[in-house]
């Protein structure tokens, strides 16, 4: 069953004019499905500092992704979002403080109803808005994911790789967008996968090539966890190319 990762407007910022098509990409084992509702559309349109800093949001390629692509509710669905907003909404003026603490700013009504949205339908809400974060800790079946994590999953789904990465990363810096979260996961999250495949280019790189294979044995025990010790102590068995 597809499961939707619904986006908010800062998430479909950082990553839309890049990832190539992006509203409607079907990625990953589950697998989920990008989707995007007009109530993102219309909090970009509302805000003349986000249509300035993004003049591509209205091109005609990105605008028709998201009119053919929009997610369409029954009406009946409309009215359990709405119930489910103003819950979240009242959730929030209970405690203001806690989500405007370490320079956050509240949960406002589309971002409410994006993870009232999340409830409902269910889908999980791709947002880089700290207090929706901290929101939906509150609410078990509200799932929420970084924009970065999107991004790492792409990755996994072979959706984006390394060169695309790095081009998101220097934009962000670019246009002085760069999040503490993302910064963090620039040095933990994407490095990491970097210096991985830089080894096994690396490693590659130095066989002649074609003159040496595993032994299927050995690659069964790199799958079991030993491979790294199992290859130390053990000479590899060798198959001559044919």
């Amino acid at each position: 069953m597809t499961t939707l990762v619904l986006l908010d407007t800062n998430t479909y910022l950082r990553l839309a004019k890049r990832v190539r098509p992006f509203v409607g990409l079907k990625f990953g084992q589950v697998p989920y499905l990008l989707a995007i509702h007009k109530v993102t559309e219309d909090e970009v349109h509302r805000n003349p500092h986000l249509r300035y800093k993004n003049p591509w949001f209205d091109g005609p390629e990105f605008a028709e992704e998201r009119l053919a692509k929009q997610v369409r509710l029954t009406k009946d669905e409309k009215a359990q979002i709405d119930a489910a907003q103003s819950v979240l909404m009242g959730w929030v003026q209970m405690d203001v403080s806690r989500f405007t603490s370490f320079g956050r700013s509240p949960p406002g009504y589309a971002d409410c109803w994006l993870l009232a949205f999340g409830q409902v339908r269910p889908a999980v809400v791709a947002t880089d808005d700290l207090g929706m974060h901290e929101l939906a800790k509150d609410f078990k079946d509200i799932k929420v994911w970084h924009g970065y994590e999107l991004l790492a999953k792409l990755k996994t789904a072979k959706a984006v790789d390394d060169a695309l990465i790095r081009e998101i990363y220097q934009a962000l810096e670019a246009n002085g967008d760069m999040t503490k979260t993302w910064e963090d996961a620039k040095h933990k999250v994407f490095k990491k996968s970097s210096v991985q495949r830089l080894l096994r280019e690396r490693l590659k790189s130095s066989l002649p090539q074609g003159a040496l294979q595993l032994h299927p044995s050995h690659r069964t025990s790199v799958k079991s966890g030993l491979g790294p010790n199992l290859l130390q102590r053990r000479s590899p068995v060798l198959i001559a190319p044919r």
